[in-house]
């Protein structure tokens, strides 16, 4: 009984020891103080050295011995990282995080970095060496090919830059060793975790826990994140030998363990070149029995490399691939098009925003500065460049050219500017036309300095131009594309002439039209279209047959809502942007809620106040922001004031009300404001007695305001309040059974909208109200197309839409509407059916005639004819 109760107290005490180390254990994992800087690295070399002595380090494939260094590696290859503790259970014998450390001086950077270098401090040039070797293999890998399948840097940090430029002082070579690659399972099984085994053929997965487990882990070191961002970690985790991989693979070959498919999947075979074709059909077996399989219209042929020698290729262009000023794609940086030298001179160039303390590579642009010539008089010499200026001048201003450095772009020259002269284009006389211009020294200077930062040396400048980038693509009132280019001020780019290609300029292709970009033909079978008609205006529908001529067309209008359904949702929308609650200067706002001034501005903002434990509480309404311009809808209004250059706040009788209703139940906030409204505002001066059971119902109180629930909004926003989103979402249920159904009828080219393509600005100028009704006729998106809608925000060129019929992609607007109906979109994807477009009514007019008499007739008919009497059910809003 005594030997028994002996033992129960040891296992006890052996229970109690491991609880203890799992608490120190977990203790060390929360503490963030980092350890001395040469600790973990000396526990590290500990256990390598309780371990025995590693052999030579293994390059990847073949055994090597380094011969070019005497560093002293330690091999992750060759550790065993696990003990067993009797108990079964596996534990990792070294640190879990390597490679940190306080450094506060070289030595203990190279002890704390490199952790698994023997004494680092004694071999810094062979480190040196070594990752400068690095560095050539990686130029070597992308300029002339991979120089060795087997080398690779072994290490996890650099040294440090002071000791790799004295070392690049001094003469060094490096020499690669010349070896094959893997085959392809054997390179998956070096860099496959075990969870991944099951892709591997059967015969090699029990290496990976059995012969082999000494390169897999369950436990390994880490370098942790600087800023304590685990996904950032290195895992140090021991490379796998791949000469013993190989050597595993054969012995499996020899005994027949793998089928014939797996020896195919292990083959090295030809690159293959496939090409789509439409004459080709092969059959493509679907991945499971439950789809479909689909036919391949692709071609496959072997590719044909050229030869590479010894290794390693030459650069140079591939056949098929384009050079010179045209041809490069557009905004690809490239030097062709300019005249140039390149010189390695302490140019103090600022690239990455601050300047360079070294020599840089600097780019001195040929500036094109003419000479005068033998005989020559200096009245000729000064003529003849300033025939030759003009020349240049007329070639350039209004046409398109490549400008732009380091990625050259295709733009319209606006202007041109010299020493004297401004020059532009005047569009009535089809000429060049010159004014005076006084600021070029000063324009040309910020330039110079400007290229100067980009190691770009213009030379002497002469003549500068003031270029519009191209933005994409533009329908003009045929609905055709045409380049469409930045001409707002803001976007103009000034260049100097010697940056600029204009006889050879690079096209760009970004914008062009072509299949699978956007359609080539906007008006063909099966393509969208919305009808510009007045007795169909903004009915949606499909272009089912072309006669022909490419100018009439028979549609299939899909179902929509009726004339009268469209036209009440039209008078709705505009009745709801029109009205407007009575809205109260600050002054009769505080008056009508009887605090003062002070007092309601402060409180419909943020006030914020101290309480117990530092804590701090904003006990203002928040409904508005005057430092960020935010305002509530329903609420606050931030306005013009009338025949003065400055804007101030209004208020409605909802917040004339929430103010109300705030000094009915906490007098003693607007108590406190008549005090002491300049200083902070204390808490307890509020509230001196039961003051943290006060503060806790105001804050209660405040965050159950109905207004918490409205969403702040930026004042250059217009938008509808909550009440008159709810009024539309009403008006859109109730006609919403009033549906027309499809119809088919024949049209012409000139009274149907095609589907604007994706980047391009649609041919109306867009003047979008609040409360109009519009149209999405947008080629791509989330919104179906055709689909109407009433516009709810506007901001920017950016448009809140509720549309007339939940969609997959809507939005309740956080809650603020029922239906998932609302989006938003950019302007160009929308028409307004409120305000018809000029050019869709001048293109629809045209068809029926047209010509001045008629013209005139038609605007009478329109001012003596009331909206009842037509057709049209948006003639009563069409102004």
């Amino acid at each position: 009984m005594e030997m028994k109760e002996e033992n129960t107290d040891d296992e006890q005490k052996k229970k109690q020891e491991k609880k203890n180390e799992k608490k120190k254990t977990e203790q060390k994992k929360v503490q963030k103080q980092e350890p001395d800087s040469q600790s973990t690295a000396t526990e590290y070399k500990r256990i390598a050295k309780e371990q025995g002595t590693p052999d030579e380090p293994k390059q990847n494939g073949e055994k090597k011995k380094h011969e070019t260094s005497s560093v002293s590696i330690i091999d992750d290859s060759d550790k065993d990282y696990h003990s067993d503790d009797g108990d079964g259970d596996v534990v990792v014998s070294v640190k879990e995080h390597v490679g940190v450390g306080k450094i506060s001086s070289p030595e203990d950077y190279y002890h704390v970095k490199f952790f698994d270098v023997e004494e680092p401090t004694e071999c810094v040039d062979e480190l040196c060496s070594l990752y400068l070797q690095g560095v050539m293999w990686t130029l070597h890998y992308y300029f002339q090919g991979v120089p060795s399948w087997s080398w690779y840097y072994k290490h996890y940090a650099a040294p440090l830059p002071s000791d790799l430029v004295e070392f690049y002082e001094g003469d060094f070579a490096f020499s690669f060793p010349k070896t094959e690659p893997l085959h392809p399972i054997e390179q998956l099984f070096c860099v496959l975790p075990v969870e991944s085994s099951p892709l591997l053929p059967k015969p090699m997965r029990p290496l990976m826990t059995q012969k082999l487990k000494k390169y897999f882990p369950d436990e390994y070191p880490c370098i942790p994140d600087v800023h304590s961002r685990e996904w950032r970690d290195v895992v140090v985790i021991p490379v796998v030998d791949d000469a013993v991989v190989q050597e595993e693979f054969s012995t499996l070959m020899s005994e027949n363990k793998f089928t014939e498919k797996e020896l195919a999947r292990n083959a090295r075979s030809a690159p293959l070149l496939f090409k789509f074709s439409k004459d080709v059909s092969s059959d493509n077996p679907a991945p499971t029995k439950y789809l479909k399989s689909k036919p391949a219209h692709c071609s496959v042929s072997e590719l044909q490399l050229p030869e590479i020698v010894g290794g390693l290729f030459q650069p140079r262009v591939l056949v098929g691939c384009n050079t010179g000023t045209t041809q490069p794609p557009a905004s690809y940086p490239t030097l062709k098009f300019l005249k140039f030298e390149a010189t390695h001179t302490a140019n103090g160039a600022s690239p990455l925003g601050f300047k360079t303390k070294l020599p840089s590579v600097c780019i001195n642009v040929d500036d094109g500065k003419m000479i005068m010539e033998e005989g020559e008089t200096k009245e000729e010499f000064a003529q003849r460049q300033e025939n030759k200026k003009r020349a240049v001048v007329n070639s350039i201003v209004n046409n398109v050219c490549a400008f732009g450095y380091p990625f050259p772009a295709e733009g319209k020259v606006v202007k041109a500017f010299d020493s004297k002269h401004e020059y532009s284009y005047d569009k009535y006389k089809n000429n060049v036309r010159t004014r005076k211009f006084d600021f070029f020294e000063d324009m040309k200077q910020k330039l110079k300095e400007k290229y100067l930062k980009l190691a770009v040396n213009v030379g002497d400048v002469e003549l500068i131009v003031e270029a519009a980038p191209l933005e994409g693509l533009k329908l003009n009132s045929n609905f055709e594309f045409e380049p469409f280019f930045k001409f707002h001020s803001e976007d103009l780019v000034q260049v100097p002439v010697q940056l600029l290609t204009n006889v050879r300029y690079r096209k760009d292709e970004r914008y062009d039209v072509q299949e699978g970009k956007v359609p080539i033909s906007l008006f063909s079978t099966s393509k969208r279209v919305v009808v510009a008609r007045d007795q169909l205006f903004g009915r949606s529908g499909t272009i089912i047959q072309d006669y022909g001529n490419g100018n009439t067309f028979r549609i299939r209008c899909v179902p929509s809502l009726t004339d009268d359904a469209l036209s009440a949702l039209v008078k709705t929308g505009e009745h709801l942007a029109k009205f407007s609650t009575k809205l109260y200067r600050l002054h009769d706002a505080a008056t009508a809620a009887a605090v003062t001034r002070d007092a309601f501005a402060r409180l419909t903002s943020s006030v914020f106040v101290d309480i117990e434990d530092d804590r701090v509480a904003n006990i203002g309404l928040g409904l508005r922001s005057n430092r960020k311009q935010l305002y509530s809808p329903g609420y606050t209004v931030y306005t013009k004031v009338p025949q003065q250059n400055r804007y101030e706040w209004k208020y409605t009788d909802a917040t004339v009300s929430a103010i109300k209703d705030y000094k009915r139940k906490f007098p003693e906030v607007f108590d406190a404001m008549k005090k002491d409204f300049q200083k902070s505002v204390d808490v307890h001066t509020i509230f001196p007695s039961n003051t943290i059971a006060r503060v806790d119902q105001l804050l209660e109180y405040l965050s159950n305001l109905e207004s918490t629930s409205v969403p702040l909004v930026s004042t250059q926003t217009q938008t509808f309040n909550s009440d008159a989103l709810v009024e539309l979402e009403q008006c859109i249920r109730k006609h919403a059974g009033q549906m027309c159904g499809p119809t088919e009828g024949d049209f012409n080219r000139e009274e149907l909208v095609p589907a604007i393509p994706d980047n391009t600005m649609p041919p109306w100028q867009n003047t979008l109200r609040l409360g109009d009704v519009v149209v999405k006729v947008g080629y791509l998106g989330p919104v179906p197309f055709g689909l109407t809608g009433n516009v709810i925000e506007i901001s920017g060129d950016n448009i809140d839409v509720m549309f007339h019929k939940p969609f997959l992609s809507g939005s309740n607007m956080h809650g603020r509407v029922q239906q998932f109906s609302c989006f938003r979109l950019h302007y160009s994807m929308l028409m307004s059916l409120s305000c018809k477009p000029e050019c869709v009514t001048s293109r629809a007019a045209s068809n029926r005639g047209g010509g001045k008499k008629n013209k005139k007739k038609k605007k009478k008919t329109k001012k003596n004819k009331p909206s009842g009497d037509t057709n049209n059910p948006f003639a009563a809003l069409a102004g």
